[in-house]
């Protein structure tokens, strides 16, 4: 028999008035007995879940006829688990293991990531299909604290094989299945999952993107991304924006940190010649998942780009920016295979996109000013012709305007 129980379980025991009570727990491999909670006295007598009692060493006698099959002796060094008779009598003792979080969780992680500084920092990701809900999983395991998760989709059975959730999680909401599977990971973790619409909510995204330290954009929607980019140089705040090709047979991670690199519109623009980045359903028809959002790839693949992408958003996160031990750039190219500009199976590249002064998300004023100069107007002009559009209601409606779909 071997025994796990949290140190917050045994501090509450220690902390108790009572002179002893019972545990709740289960047992798992035949042999594993994981405690799960406790009672003072007999107070949970009557559940199913008990699987023995704590005790002081001065009141084991009194907790013969008690349920269950394990007794913990609260010793002053060290607790000592204990397989109990049928009748409560102490048989023999066992090895158990205190699980202590706040000491050992992140432990071997010194002298590697300033933890310090990454749990003073907040992460927003948007879209917790495979590569999301990748991305959040690693930046939890890097040492990251704060996340903020942000999907409307719930989890169907095809996502399963690619996605850090399980078959027990298909049909809840992706937010809230992973922020449940990022917990178990780190039980302090602070995590908000916002099952929201965001072209029917877009308050909720405009907070989580004001309050962040990083925004991640993981839809496999340009628009939804391009709009993304739009809220995320508003307020400020440095953003990437990771991908998978179709079969994911290579993929990007586009860096933007506002008024230093091009912005997600200027590497659109730019690359629109390598790219057919297109919104599905633009044109009005309607078409199937592989014909409209390109085909899926393997996790092995996919899970590359989840974890080239959280490499770069930690040190973003962290401003590590020596060339010799890190990712300076801020356009990686990777191919998982020989295909398209990638010449070898498991090539990087990195593009260098200058900013586009014309560009109307990042280029300010001077740009907007540019544009309206070159249609022989101005913003007076095209501000009145708006309000006589919005005026008139001749303004086409639109349901479909903006979703944020996920692998």
């Amino acid at each position: 028999m071997f025994v796990v129980c949290s140190k917050a379980i045994l501090d509450q025991c220690r902390s108790s008035g009572a002179a002893w009570g019972l545990l709740a727990g289960q047992v798992v491999d035949g042999d594993v007995y994981r405690i799960a909670g406790m009672w003072e006295s007999s107070g949970g007598s009557g559940r199913q879940d008990v699987v023995g009692v704590w005790t002081r060493p001065e009141a084991v006698a009194q907790t013969v006829g008690a349920p269950g099959a394990l007794a913990v002796v609260l010793e002053q060094a060290a607790p000592q688990f204990w397989l109990r008779r049928a009748d409560g009598q102490l048989d023999h003792q066992t090895a158990g293991m205190v699980v202590d979080v706040e000491r050992d969780l992140f432990r071997r992680l010194r002298g590697i990531v300033d933890r310090a500084q990454l749990q003073e920092r907040t992460v927003t990701i948007i879209g917790c299909g495979s590569l999301g809900s990748g991305i959040a999983s690693l930046l939890v395991g890097a040492g990251l604290d704060r996340l903020i998760l942000i999907d409307r989709d719930r989890l169907e059975t095809h996502n399963i094989i690619r996605h850090l959730c399980g078959v027990s999680d298909v049909g809840r909401f992706k937010v809230h299945a992973v922020a449940e599977r990022l917990r178990d990971r780190n039980p302090g973790l602070a995590v908000e999952a916002r099952p929201i619409n965001a072209d029917v909510q877009p308050e909720p995204l405009i907070q989580a993107i004001r309050c962040s330290d990083l925004v991640i954009g993981a839809t496999d929607s340009p628009q939804a991304q391009l709009l993304i980019n739009a809220q995320a140089l508003a307020a400020g705040k440095p953003a990437l924006y990771p991908g998978a090709y179709n079969f994911a047979f290579g993929g990007e991670v586009i860096r933007v940190l506002p008024g230093r690199t091009a912005c997600l519109r200027c590497v659109y623009d730019a690359t629109a010649d390598l790219f057919q980045r297109q919104e599905p359903g633009q044109n009005g028809q309607a078409v199937s998942y592989d014909e409209d959002r390109g085909h899926p790839g393997m996790w092995i693949d996919v899970g590359i780009m989840a974890h080239l992408a959280t490499r770069m958003a930690v040190e973003t996160l962290l401003g590590q920016e020596d060339p010799n031990c890190h990712l300076t750039g801020h356009y990686l190219l990777w191919g998982n295979r020989r295909l398209w500009v990638f010449r070898r199976p498991l090539e990087s590249r990195w593009l260098t996109i200058p900013r586009n002064p014309a560009c109307l998300a990042c280029g300010g004023a001077a740009a907007l000013d540019q544009q309206l100069a070159a249609q022989g107007t101005n913003r007076d002009a095209a501000e009145a012709a708006a309000q006589g559009i919005l005026a008139s209601g001749d303004v086409a409606a639109n349901g479909n305007a903006w979703h944020l779909p996920t692998t």
